[in-house]
């Protein structure tokens, strides 16, 4: 099953976004629960330094902890993905997350019960700090890269970085398409930079950016109020996270084997598709949200004329999901492949009517079900009909 990236780039960046406000809400209770802002790697590691170097053991300790609770927060998310990815399991995000969110419940707990936290509760602030830095860790190896950008979602410094990046170069792509200064060409070149990757990134880490900041600013709100019980936030969100992905997860792209398809050895179709590219999303749960229409058109082992892909009844195609399809088109098209759809209910073909994809497919690409795409791919590949059910 083709299930690697199945999270398309809007999905992803979303989570990311929706994790950054966690990551400085934590960070801000931390710093207010322990006095330290434990998801800072590059702050604790020049601590670690200088407290060695002036023979302050204890100390040192204390920020070599910070640092080796972060690392090996990573390293489980990098395990729990790992597992994930090499067990064909949908999404590999949902595991780590919900493992944050029973960290992050610990942490308001026992931050809850050590408040206020005096002088002689330092031992409680040194393991509450090194809790928050391990959940950190965690959360900041869950997603680490999107439509090849390095995303981080606990500290800011790669993401500010990037995001100077991406302008620069989305400021030349812009420059590149509106040297004429021609009106209509302007209009028609702002509509396609919705979709340029230089600005999505760039639109993406200045809004991880911002979540990052709004968290903060939410999270000294709240621990004036309710102290460590103010955790009580980011783990009720994190929970919801868990329980869409367990009850609306992303479907799963399968290559259909002529040989083993049992429709298309009751239709006598199994002999004419040799030369087709036969997919179709399967139906992990109903209903199910689309997969990465655009990374299967990139990266799948697509060599045919014709790729017909069968889409469930219960994958859901929302406006993010038909913008990836039409990218997907274009994308085969270019690979030297036509894109049908097969299975293609009427209330399906009206979404993607609506959303312009008929215009990037052609209508006479969208059928009803698998024979007629079958029958359509045969014209376009101009094999002779052989052992079909007509004959």
């Amino acid at each position: 099953m083709f299930v690697s990236q199945a999270h398309s780039f809007r999905q992803k960046s979303r989570l990311a976004i929706s994790l950054s406000w966690i990551g400085g809400y934590t960070n801000t209770i931390a710093l207010l629960l322990c006095g330290t802002v434990v998801s800072h790697v590059t702050g604790n590691t020049t601590n670690l330094g200088r407290a060695f170097s002036q023979h302050e053991y204890r100390e040192a300790l204390y920020f070599g902890g910070l640092w080796f609770s972060f690392l090996c927060g990573a390293v489980l998310s990098g395990l729990m993905t790992e597992i994930a990815r090499q067990r064909n399991l949908v999404s590999k995000y949902s595991i780590p997350i919900a493992f944050e969110a029973v960290l992050l419940s610990l942490f308001g707990l026992l931050g809850r019960s050590a408040w206020p936290l005096h002088t002689w509760h330092e031992g409680w602030a040194y393991a509450l700090a090194a809790l928050a830095a391990f959940t950190m860790g965690l959360q900041n190896a869950t997603i680490t890269r999107i439509a090849g950008t390095v995303v981080r979602t606990t500290h800011l410094t790669g993401v500010t970085t990037d995001l100077g990046l991406e302008a620069v170069q989305f400021g030349f792509w812009l420059r590149r398409r509106l040297h004429l200064k021609m009106p209509r060409r302007a209009a028609r070149v702002m509509h396609i930079a919705r979709r340029q990757p230089n600005g999505l990134a760039a639109l993406m880490l200045a809004s991880i950016v911002g979540s990052f900041l709004l968290g903060a600013a939410i999270g000294t709100i709240a621990f004036a109020h309710l102290h460590a019980g103010a955790m009580l936030f980011p783990v009720l969100f994190l929970i919801c996270i868990v329980c869409l992905d367990r009850f609306q997860p992303v479907g799963k792209f399968v290559p259909i084997d002529p040989e083993q398809d049992a429709e298309l050895r009751n239709l006598g179709l199994a002999a004419n598709v040799q030369r087709i590219g036969l997919w179709r999303i399967a139906a992990v749960r109903r209903p199910h949200r689309a997969p990465d229409f655009l990374h299967w058109a990139q990266h799948a082992a697509i060599s045919s004329r014709a790729t017909i892909l069968a889409i469930d009844a219960a994958t859901v195609l929302d406006r993010n999901a038909l913008s990836d399809l039409h990218h997907a088109a274009d994308h085969l098209r270019e690979r030297g492949s036509e894109l049908i759809l097969a299975d293609i209910k009427a209330w399906q073909f009206r979404l993607i009517k609506s959303a312009g994809v008929c215009d990037a497919i052609g209508i006479a690409n969208i059928c009803s079900d698998l024979e007629y795409a079958i029958a359509r791919a045969i014209d376009l590949v101009g094999m002779p009909l052989e052992n079909t059910a007509a004959a």
